[in-house]
């Protein structure tokens, strides 16, 4: 007899409430998949689970298909606006805060109140014997994907930390020196937990603020709802009403008076509702400008920065913007610039309009753009604050065993350059490289998975994020993140209970009742297997996804 593999978790329902199956429906259709090949260095993209469950699924004749896909399928159905095509961001956000108010007011019945949720999940993994994605120094620990990093101004010594997951909310450490540091979740039930970037006020360190939605083309980019602020130091957050079309942030940044800016890109999928360009408060974000990038740009902003001198740096154009309408430009009045007031440079770097990552330090900036095929062929300078740009003088390789991107130049761009000293740099994509003269000469600084020559540092594949603080280089990514304390010469991780991995399906065995296996986004399949579920064994590498445990032979 023909047999069935048999899903429990999708095919049967409790009585919740509908605020309840509507949050929770969401958050679990909101994962969604990027792919790597665990046997090499190419990345390819995968349709996502959302874009595949509005196709239509060819089911042939004969008997109608069962499964996760037609599972999901309804469950997307369900939830979905019908009038729109997909499931609003905004009302997810609406329904969260919903469903606190009634909670924190008791209005809920006791047998909702009575739910003990007890959070699990792996606080460290380690590598298993059939995984062909080993990590070069054997003991680190992996995390997951994760673009916003903030060290803390209102610690003087530095090591207070706070990051963000793509959609594992907002956590802090008050000492990244130690391993392992140890994390605490500020907030992971949000709105929305897509988290991109994080700034503070410098004028009151209490303020913060963080903006939500990937701006990156990929088909598991997790779309955003707005900008969440603090004014207690991250205690506790709430959604600035005027920004909820705010839905794919590049950047948020605060200058040195605390007016907020935040840089996004509109829905490259067509989703009405999402706006793109620069906006600018000057009140603490209760209200907003009209959109101020530079005029004849692109409105797909994908960098700004400032400098310490005050100067204000953006990019504009991303994945297929034309060469025409994209660019960058600079102001020394960020507070006041308009559309038609920003400064061209004399002579700039190329391209523009595929993706491009900054890094600033005083007049010396460094620019790492991709190209059209993804690839990072060079690394451009300026030395006089950003009026003139040469390439440096030599530029990571683009393939071979080490490359830095890997045509992943649309996905994953980072670079840094050391405050004090700006001939110290350092770029990542797929690898990671490492300049202490400027841009000369590059050493290779990391590898993705053994078998990367030239490098005895492991750092996760993908990386998102670099953030250079005196002598500490945080490096954000796919895997978590990773620290170092000697200007980026040596890392290790400082993932342990830092709970960020994007399960996609978890299988759950049918005796052993502590036995899991669970998929990850470009953190492979793992394996839990004791009680608590506090470490588990990544059997395989690369993008994990749907797992199954045949019931009649486990």
């Amino acid at each position: 007899m023909e047999k069935k593999q048999k899903m429990s978790s999708f095919n049967s329902y409790t009585k919740t409430s509908n605020h309840e199956n509507f949050i929770y429906f969401i958050l679990f259709l909101s994962v969604i998949t990027f792919s790597c090949d665990s046997n090499s260095d190419s990345r390819k993209i995968k349709t996502s689970i959302p874009i595949a469950l509005m196709e239509d699924i060819d089911e042939g004749e004969g008997e109608k298909q069962d499964g996760i896909a037609e599972a999901q399928r309804m469950e997307f159905e369900q939830t979905k606006d019908i009038s729109l095509g997909y499931i609003p961001q905004d009302r997810l956000i609406k329904a969260t805060e919903e469903l606190n108010v009634a909670r924190r007011n008791g209005i809920y019945p006791n047998r909702v109140n009575a739910l003990a949720w007890v959070e699990r999940g792996s606080n460290s993994d380690a590598v298993g014997p059939s995984n062909g994605n080993g990590r070069i120094t054997g003991s680190q620990v992996t995390s997951g994907r994760m673009r916003a990093i903030l060290v803390d101004l209102a610690d003087v010594t530095n090591r207070t930390v706070w990051v963000g997951g793509v959609d594992g909310g907002i956590w802090k450490t008050n000492n990244i020196t130690a391993s392992p540091a140890t994390w605490t979740v500020a907030n992971d039930f949000l709105g929305n937990l897509a988290i991109a970037d994080i700034a503070q006020d410098p004028t009151n360190t209490n303020v913060m603020y963080f903006a939500t939605g990937e701006k990156s083309i990929n088909s598991d980019a997790v779309k955003g709802g707005g900008i969440w602020k603090s004014i207690d130091h991250g205690v506790n957050w709430v959604l600035l009403p005027a920004t909820t079309t705010f839905w794919n942030a590049s950047r948020i940044v605060c200058d040195a008076a605390g007016n907020v800016y935040i840089s996004t890109i509109s829905s490259l999928q067509g989703i009405p509702g999402s706006v793109g360009g620069i906006y600018r408060s000057t009140d603490g974000g209760n209200t907003w400008s009209t959109n101020i990038s530079p005029s004849g740009l692109s409105a797909r902003v994908t960098e700004m920065v400032i400098s310490s001198t005050g100067r204000m740096h953006v990019t504009c154009g991303y994945y297929n913007s034309t060469a025409a309408t994209s660019g960058y430009r600079y102001t020394d009045a960020p507070s006041t610039v308009a559309s038609g007031t920003w400064t061209s440079p004399a002579t700039t770097f190329t391209p523009v309009e595929f993706n491009v990552d900054m890094a600033v330090a005083g007049n010396t900036l460094y620019a790492l753009p991709a190209n059209s095929s993804f690839q990072t062929p060079q690394i451009w300078k300026s030395t006089d604050g950003g009026a003139n740009w040469a390439i440096t003088g030599t530029t990571p390789p683009i393939s071979g065993s080490a490359p830095l991107s890997s045509g992943q130049g649309w996905y994953c761009l980072a670079i840094a350059v050391d405050p004090t000293n700006a001939n110290n740099v350092m770029v990542g994509g797929l690898n990671s490289y490492r300049s202490t003269d400027g841009g000369d000469i590059w050493t290779l600084n990391s590898g993705w998975v053994t078998g990367v020559p030239g490098t005895t540092n492991y750092i996760h594949a993908d990386h998102q994020i670099l953030v250079w603080n005196d002598n500490q280089v945080l490096d954000g990514g796919d895997g978590g993140i990773f620290y170092s304390a000697d200007d980026g010469a040596t890392f290790a991780d400082r993932n342990v209970g830092l709970r960020l991995k994007q399960f996609y399906a978890c299988a759950i065995h049918p005796i052993s009742t502590n036995y899991f296996l669970a998929g990850a986004q470009d953190n492979g399949v793992h394996q839990l297997n004791g009680a608590g579920l506090t470490s588990s064994v990544e059997v395989t590498g690369g993008d994990g996804a749907f797992v199954h445990i045949d019931e009649d032979e486990p």
